[in-house]
């Protein structure tokens, strides 16, 4: 148990190993002839401390698969899809690192730097999104984050209709070079258990923001309760019709920019607009709402920004307050952030968030 925790820590495991497994149920591919593995399973990674440890990947169908952790090895066989199953006793393993090798046949794939110790998953909307290089007293943190014991996998985010057999994610070892990408909550929350503990912490940092829970769900486990069955069913029906609603979503807002009068007037590329000293920009007080009776349409701001000296040659964060519709932003005269015009949901108000290149 640790101090100050709203849950007994068994309960907390227990609710993060079921969405962990929901997750990352099936093998990416990262072949060696046939035999491969997820790339959970990659270089840095973290096993979870404990009996019956599984391990899984792919190989011939029907093929032996061996699996070795440093002096611990066990057997298993692929079955007729060629999906594999095996399971480690790390009960008394670690804390490493250590080499895991997978050999099937002539066929093996090795990985390397393996730690054993907790394993947890970080899940949830924005604020488990939120990095630590954006969080507050991130400049004093990740100078001294350096900590080969506290790792971190970045799921990279993706959507699907149906259940998928492959995950993009790296491992981390936090470093000053790194630890400014993981979650900020769950760094610390890691750190502090790595502390307290004295074994190696992973964290499978998995969390998308806005996501509602029924998104995290299986299609089998919504169809068991009526409601949910029948909002599942519609989100269904317009995935089958997306691809040519998008299709006809493309030429019909240009066709309304126009017939409205809200299409962009600009007479040359925004680079050089906002490099021409010679055009006249009409001065705004901000915060500035245009009037009830402003026409609607594409509008341009310019503004100068000092960077202090400390700043230069550091990664500068913008945030730019709520937007409504379509907008690009310019730093110096580059391009270095846009909402996509055929993004899913592009009129929802937000917060438009950029990160400014290095070279201030």
């Amino acid at each position: 148990m640790f101090p100050n925790f709203p849950f007994p820590l068994p309960f907390l495991r227990a609710a993060l190993c079921v969405l962990f497994f929901l997750q990352i149920s099936f093998p990416t591919t990262s072949l060696a002839g046939e035999l491969s593995l997820p790339a959970i399973f990659s270089d840095h990674a973290v096993l979870q401390r404990g009996p019956d440890i599984p391990i899984w990947g792919k190989a011939a169908a029907g093929a032996e698969v061996v699996v070795a952790l440093g002096d611990i090895r066990t057997t298993s066989k692929a079955d007729g899809q060629g999906k594999w199953m095996a399971k480690l006793d790390l009960s008394k393993a670690g804390p490493g690192p250590l080499r895991m090798v997978v050999r099937s046949g002539s066929d093996e794939v090795a990985v390397e730097d393996v730690l054993v110790g907790e394993v947890w998953l970080a899940s949830g909307q924005s604020n488990m999104v939120r990095t630590l290089g954006k969080s507050l007293g991130a400049d004093e943190e990740i100078p001294k984050s350096a900590n080969p014991s506290l790792r971190g996998f970045l799921v990279s985010a993706a959507d699907a209709d149906q259940p998928k057999e492959d995950l993009k994610g790296e491992w981390m070892v936090a470093s000053p070079e790194t630890s400014g990408r993981f979650s900020a909550v769950a760094y610390h929350f890691g750190k502090t258990i790595q502390e307290t503990m004295k074994v190696p912490v992973g964290l499978i940092i998995s969390a998308v923001g806005s996501t509602t829970v029924e998104t995290w769900t299986s299609r089998e486990s919504l169809e068991t309760i009526p409601k949910l069955a029948a909002a599942a069913e519609k989100v269904r029906q317009h995935a089958a019709g997306y691809p040519e609603a998008k299709a006809a979503y493309q030429p019909a807002l240009k066709n309304w920019l126009e017939q409205t009068g809200r299409a962009d007037r600009r007479t040359a590329a925004p680079e050089q607009l906002l490099a021409d000293e010679s055009l006249i920009w009409e001065t705004l007080e901000m915060p500035h709402t245009p009037s009830d009776h402003a026409q609607p349409g594409a509008v341009w701001l310019r503004t100068t920004v000092e960077v202090p000296a400390e700043q230069a040659g550091k990664t500068t964060f913008l945030q730019l307050g709520r937007v409504h519709g379509f907008d690009e932003i310019y730093w110096n005269g580059q391009k270095i952030f846009a909402t996509a015009t055929d993004a899913a949901l592009p009129m929802i108000r937000r917060d438009s968030f950029a990160t400014v290149p290095r070279v201030v």
